[in-house]
C-alpha cells in the first residue's frame, strides 16, 4: 500500500480539527493523526491495509427487524429510549439508529447495499490535491489513543 491513504486521511483530519469545538474533539483528532503517523513512521502501511481489508467483513447483524419501513417508523416512535447505534433491519435493508434523547431525535438512517458498496470501491478516487505543507504536524505533549468504533458491513 502506498501511503496516499494514509496521507489523505492526515489532511482532511487537520482540515476536520481546525473545525472542532470541543477539547475532546480536538483530542480525538489529534489523537487519530497521531496514530496514522506512528503507522507511516514505523513503515507499516502494508500491515494497516491488511488490517482494513479485514475491518469490514462480518456481516451486520439487526437487534430488531420489521417487514415493512412503516413499521420499523411507527416502533421507533412509540419505544421511550430506542437503542442508539443499533442496526434495524426492513425487509433486507439495514438502518442504523440513531437517537438524541436532548433533542428528542430519532432517525433510521439508510446503510448502503453490498450492491451500494460494490459500486462505490468500483468508482475512480479524485485525483489527489497537492501535499498540503501549510500544515506541519505538531508532536503531541501527552498522547492518548482511546476511540471505539462499530465495524461490520451490510449483509446479503
Amino acid at each position: 500500500m502506498d501511503s496516499g491513504l494514509i496521507k489523505r486521511t492526515l489532511r482532511l483530519l487537520h482540515d476536520v480539527e481546525r473545525h472542532a469545538i470541543t477539547s475532546e474533539q480536538h483530542e480525538a483528532l489529534e489523537n487519530s493523526r497521531i496514530a496514522l503517523y506512528f503507522i507511516l513512521e514505523r513503515n507499516e502501511a502494508g500491515e494497516f491495509e491488511e488490517y482494513l481489508k479485514n475491518f469490514n467483513t462480518g456481516p451486520l447483524t439487526p437487534v430488531l427487524s420489521f417487514p415493512t419501513k412503516e413499521e420499523a417508523d411507527a416502533w421507533l416512535e412509540a419505544h421511550p429510549a430506542p437503542p442508539h447505534g443499533a442496526y434495524i433491519g426492513v425487509g433486507k435493508l439495514l438502518y442504523h439508529l440513531a437517537y438524541v434523547r436532548e433533542l428528542k431525535h430519532r432517525k433510521l438512517l439508510p446503510l448502503p447495499t453490498q450492491e451500494e458498496w460494490a459500486r462505490m470501491a468500483e468508482e475512480p478516487e479524485e485525483e489527489e490535491a497537492e501535499e498540503d505543507s501549510n500544515h506541519p504536524r505538531k508532536p503531541p505533549v501527552q498522547p492518548r489513543v482511546s476511540a471505539t468504533e462499530e465495524r461490520g458491513t451490510v449483509a446479503a
